[in-house]
């Protein structure tokens, strides 16, 4: 102010930036405070504030968020039987989720897609004929009737096997009767068989039948593909029917079964047996 030179020092200092770095980590879903804001994404952010040397402060985040993980199953269990998830036993076929926490602290999801598979039902019709057997599931059977059975399938479940079994029979009735044998069996087939020689009969196809030789004889009969055979029946072939050969001749009593006696009126020809 004196027109002076006047010397004036200044002792200049330079505060340091103070920055600052922070690393964070969050779960998907949630959020992280920084700087007013609710941060949801991964990423670096920065935000400046004054310092106690009323210098700029500087922090920086490094945000990390943790994507929640997504685990799909697939299971599938028999009719009947329950699957053990989060803490339940389902028995209906669904989409079923749970979320469970990791390691990190984080939800976990599972998505349970289960299957319930039903057991195999099949119903069988067998027809066999009387005399024969059927086998089932182990069984020799040879009664008709409802016959049921489970085995496990190729599944690994339960399947149910119902058998309709019928056995045919061959029913008849023979009445013999002045030497001659009727078959009563419906509309079925015949064939007499001499039970001598264990032979047929030739030509002895028909419901009745009269033996010409003394012996033993039954009858097979086929009805509705089942064939049986009859008991074996003996019959004694007589005759009061005079021989050409030996006219006027006598036979008392005739017919016979163990002796009788002939008149001749005439000497015989030949010796008679």
């Amino acid at each position: 102010s004196t027109g002076c030179d006047s010397t004036v020092t200044i002792s200049l200092t330079i505060q340091p930036e103070v920055t600052t770095t922070l690393e964070a980590t969050i779960c998907e879903g949630t959020s992280y405070s920084f700087d007013g804001e609710a941060l949801v994404a991964s990423g670096t952010y920065t935000a400046i504030y004054d310092g106690p040397n009323g210098c700029d402060s500087t922090v920086v985040l490094q945000l990390t968020v943790t994507p929640a993980p997504l685990t799909s199953i697939s299971a599938s269990i028999c009719a009947g039987d329950s699957y053990a998830f989060n803490g339940q036993d389902l028995t209906q076929a669904g989409i079923y989720t749970a979320n469970l926490n990791t390691a990190a602290g984080c939800d976990s999801t599972v998505v349970l897609t289960l299957n319930i598979l039903q057991p195999a039902n099949t119903t069988v019709q067998a027809t066999i004929c009387e005399g024969e057997s059927y086998s089932f599931l182990g069984l020799t059977l040879t009664q008709s009737g409802v016959y049921t059975g489970t085995f496990v399938a190729t599944n690994g479940c339960d399947s149910t096997v119902t058998l309709l079994l019928t056995v045919n029979s061959v029913p008849f009735n023979i009445i013999l009767q002045s030497g001659t044998f009727t078959v009563q069996a419906g509309n079925a087939a015949f064939q007499w068989i001499n039970c001598d020689t264990g032979q047929p009969v030739p030509g002895a196809t028909g419901s009745t039948f009269t033996p010409d030789v003394t012996g033993n004889y039954s009858v097979s009969i086929t009805l509705n593909g089942c064939t049986t055979e009859s008991d074996c029946f003996y019959v004694e072939v007589v005759s009061d029917e005079e021989p050409g050969w030996a006219k006027g001749w006598t036979l008392a009593p005739n017919p016979a079964r163990d002796l009788a006696l002939i008149r001749l009126s005439a000497p015989a020809e030949s010796e008679l047996e």
